[in-house]
């Protein structure tokens, strides 16, 4: 049916029950331009939100039963949580572990999300031509631009995005089903037209509320049904109560309809009250700077213009970006800011359109108000959750969010196409070639913008170049840098990332992971500076007490990780560490309690029997450890972990067959050059001193500059007394780590085998400088130990007195230190010092035997010289 002012003429969609064929054709045409407006983007991996909602849910992966879906969040926690993010859409994720229990591979995910999108664009020009009465032409148009619009890339390219999608489809068919239900004789007479479907009616309420448990927003699917309901299909006799200001009962069945409606939101809405548990989700100022402003002009001024740049990517979608956070949009502060030139524009321009549509709703005009109020209410109502009117949103611009709201403009665009085609029909083909430009220049911005989407790479990398003052885009792509192993980019972009935005937690915490190894002071300074932006930071806090555990400040570390603990109670990674640290402390029933607490809370993580595995070879039960690793095996048969773990205690039982063949397998699932080592000093101390050197030598081919398996090689080399080779290996490690402790210790004692002490003097030297900063005192004592033993060998005694005394001022409890000394002594012919050097040995070790043959001879010269 069509239109004309006060005058419906008998053209319906439905003709006895058969749609046109001109008509079908349309909406199907749309939706295959549709899909293949996004066929680039099927070969897309799981990128950004993907990895957290789908490959690392185990609500998605199955590895937890199927009615969990119905109590966690979109991400897999618990609503009742205080770390849920309160994301309450368990219809999407029952998608997404159906797509992982067919395939794991991300083209079925792609294609799924293609296919949805490619049904809300037919659901688009299936609701212009049979909902709003619009031409065909509109509806062509309308279904294309929808089609192709590029601000749809995130939503339909990005995985997580199928959110949105699954929403809309849901929201249409709601819409569809509530005007369907109507009595469409109110076009002829009823001014309030009465339900003359029921079945439909209600189908519209269940599937609103589908919607709601697809996406949030999807519950204002109500709203726009109320409003199309009284503006649009009573708009003649609501106009009329109200020129007349009087009720009369044949407004009632509009009345009843919103009281149904009212209590089914209400009870929607008190479900998803209870099953946030009571509680709103926690965000913090990086998510939505301008909610937690304290001046109220700041939050009005950057609300409004938000609004108009959220108009404007509808309207231009030249830039986009998949992260709007963090230094994108700076908060409008002030009235001489000149965006707010646009905001004033954006509302003159929009009272003026409500003006114009007050005065044909007085004067009862049909056409255009119709579609007008139709377009309005399908762009408003779905954006409003978004808007922060009513509550805090965890972000400044999301373009997935303009989704269903896109609907509404892409039929008001085309509907004012049409309009100008009518009014200036000597300039329709114009008109055409300018709107098939724009439709080209769409599908050519989407094509572009879909090849963003296809890795972590391309989408961080493109943040960074779009947006290179988003200090969010620097954060994501340095942790892109730091996984693919690119440290020193990622700790730049870190850098970065924190002189957009010192206030970053999360960025203080990943930079300080970076500089754990190379520089610990650092590291500490970034995890303390994360706690205190944030202080139940669970990351910085197990960070920050894995660096103070590691670096000597174990019972602080200890208590950290405790804090870390009482923050998440369910986090494995933090009960994992709390075991690692209380086995390191010999703290052995406070350690299987927290192995067993991880094994109960997840009895199918691998690496809880692992380590609890670790722990039972530490205390020396080893039977038991390789029980405990053959079930690791068994949860995950490619765990080379506990394969060479599993080989140790092989090992240590005498079963070195089958240690072997364990090591093998390990290899054999996964090349590993730290397994390959393992397996080298396994030949090594099983006595095959060819086979070990054989795996050495294989490892310099494949992995020249891995310096374990290098200090080994040598160590192998010096005991197989071939110094040379060992010496070369030796110092190729220290060409590209020169303060490499271990290295600088072999290579000096290597030398001294060589009878080279005073050029083994410099490497031990080097070895004590670089132990000072990180080793402890018995380690540092024992190297001034060794020195003194190279000065002595190189005749240099009083260098090498000074460098045994300074092993004492670590160590004071060394007898060997005190037998040096007296040797020196005694070389040097100060017997009566050599004498008193070798009691203080005998007073430690009475049975030394080469303590007391040193002092009888002492005594002895020392009576010939008295006896002189």
């Amino acid at each position: 049916m069509e239109r004309n002012n006060n005058v419906v003429k008998s053209k319906s969609v439905f003709c006895k029950g058969q749609l046109r064929n001109n008509e079908i054709f349309v909406w199907c045409f749309t939706a295959v331009v549709a899909s293949l407006c996004y066929l680039n983007s099927i070969s897309g991996d799981f990128v950004h939100d993907d990895i957290f909602a789908i490959t690392s849910n185990s609500d998605v992966t199955g590895k937890n039963p199927l009615f969990d879906v119905f109590k966690h969040d979109f991400w897999g926690r618990p609503m009742s949580a205080e770390a849920s993010h309160k994301s309450y859409r368990p219809l999407c994720i029952l998608t997404f572990r159906l797509n992982y229990a067919i395939s794991t591979d991300p083209l079925g995910f792609h294609v799924v999300n293609i296919i949805l999108h490619a049904l809300v664009t037919f659901l688009v020009a299936y609701v212009c031509r049979s909902i709003l009465f619009l031409s065909v032409d509109v509806s062509l148009m309308a279904g294309l631009l929808f089609a192709v619009h590029p601000v749809h890339t995130e939503a339909v390219s990005g995985i997580v995005g199928r959110a949105d999608l699954l929403a809309a489809v849901l929201f249409l068919l709601s819409f569809i089903c509530y005007t369907r239900s109507l009595d469409v004789r109110w076009l002829w007479y009823e001014e309030f037209p009465k339900i003359y479907q029921p079945e439909l009616f209600f189908c519209s309420l269940l599937l609103a509320g589908a919607a709601m448990l697809c996406k949030e927003h999807g519950l204002t699917v109500f709203g726009l049904c109320i409003l199309y309901d009284a503006f649009v299909c009573c708009r003649r006799g609501l106009s009329r109560m109200l020129r007349e200001r009087s009720f009369n009962e044949g407004c009632l069945p509009l009345v009843r309809r919103l009281i149904v409606v009212t209590i089914v939101v209400t009870a929607l809405m008190s479900f998803r009250i209870w099953i946030m548990d009571g509680t709103t989700p926690s965000f913090i100022e990086q998510d939505n700077p301008a909610s937690f402003s304290p001046y109220l002009l700041t939050r009005c001024l950057t609300y409004s213009y938000l609004w108009v740049f959220n108009a404007w990517l509808l309207l231009a979608p030249i830039t986009l970006c998949y992260d709007w956070q963090i230094g994108s949009i700076p908060l409008v502060e002030s009235i001489s800011d000149c965006r707010n030139l646009a905001t004033i524009a954006f509302f003159f321009v929009a009272v003026c359109f409500f003006i114009r549509c007050y005065r044909c709703f007085q004067a009862n005009v049909q056409t255009p108000l119709n579609t007008i109020i139709s377009c309005l209410l399908l762009v408003i109502m779905p954006f409003l959750p978004a808007s922060n009117l009513f509550f805090r949103v965890g972000f400044v611009v999301a373009e997935r969010i303009l989704y269903i709201p896109s609907i509404g403009f892409c039929i008001g665009v085309a509907y004012g196409i049409h309009m100008l085609l009518a009014k200036y029909r000597h300039y329709r083909p114009i008109i055409i070639a300018l709107f098939v430009c724009l439709f080209s220049c769409l599908v050519l911005k989407t094509w572009q913008q879909n090849k963003t989407w296809l890795s972590r790479e391309s989408l961080f990398r493109s943040g960074v170049s779009t947006l290179p003052h988003n200090a969010k885009a620097h954060y994501n792509y340095a942790n892109y840098l730091k996984d693919s192993g690119q440290n020193d980019q990622a700790a730049i972009h870190y850098h970065k990332a924190l002189d957009l935005y010192p206030n970053h937690p999360s960025a203080h915490n990943n930079l300080g992971t970076l500089l754990s190894l190379t520089n610990p002071r650092g590291a500490e300074f970034h995890f303390r500076e994360a706690i205190r932006l944030l202080p139940n930071h669970r990351s910085a806090l197990r960070n920050l007490g894995s660096q103070l555990f590691n670096n000597n400040h174990k019972e602080e570390g200890i208590q950290i990780m405790t804090e870390a603990l009482n923050a998440d109670p369910y986090n494995l990674d933090v009960l994992m560490s709390l075991a690692d640290m209380m086995v390191d402390v010999e703290n052995w029933s406070e350690a299987e309690r927290y192995y067993q607490a991880v094994m109960q809370e997840k009895p199918d993580f691998a690496n809880a029997y692992n380590n609890f595995g670790a722990f039972l070879f530490k205390r020396g039960n080893i039977h038991e450890s390789l029980d405990y690793y053959h079930w690791a095996l068994e949860l995950d048969s490619t765990h080379t972990i506990a394969m060479v773990n599993a080989a140790k205690s092989l090992r240590q039982l005498g079963r070195n067959g089958e240690a072997e063949n364990m090591y093998k397998q390990a290899l054999s699932v996964r090349f590993d050059v730290g397994t390959a080592d393992q397996m080298a000093l396994f030949y090594y101390k099983s006595g095959r001193i060819s086979d070990a050197l054989s795996v050495f030598e294989q490892l310099q081919i494949s992995a020249p500059n891995d310096t374990n398996s290098k200090l080994h090689h040598a160590q192998v080399l010096a005991n197989a007394n071939d110094f040379d080779k060992a010496e070369s290996l030796l110092l190729e490690i220290l060409q590209y780590e020169p303060d490499h402790l271990e290295a600088l210790r072999q290579v000096a004692n290597v030398l001294g085998v060589k009878g080279r002490h005073k050029q083994a003097v410099p490497y031990q030297l080097a070895a004590i400088e670089t132990a000072r900063s990180i080793e402890s005192a018995d380690v540092i004592s024992k190297l001034y130990f060794d020195l003194g033993n190279h000065y002595k060998d190189a005749k240099m005694y009083l260098e090498a007195l000074k460098s045994y005394n300074e092993s004492l001022q670590f160590d004071e409890d060394q007898p060997r230190a005190y037998l040096n000394i007296g040797a020196v002594y005694h070389l040097q012919g100060d017997l009566i010092s050599a004498a008193w050097n070798y009691e203080k040995v005998l007073s430690k070790e009475p049975d030394n035997t080469m303590a007391k043959d040193n002092l009888k001879k002492a005594k002895r010269l020392l009576q010939k010289k008295s006896g002189h």
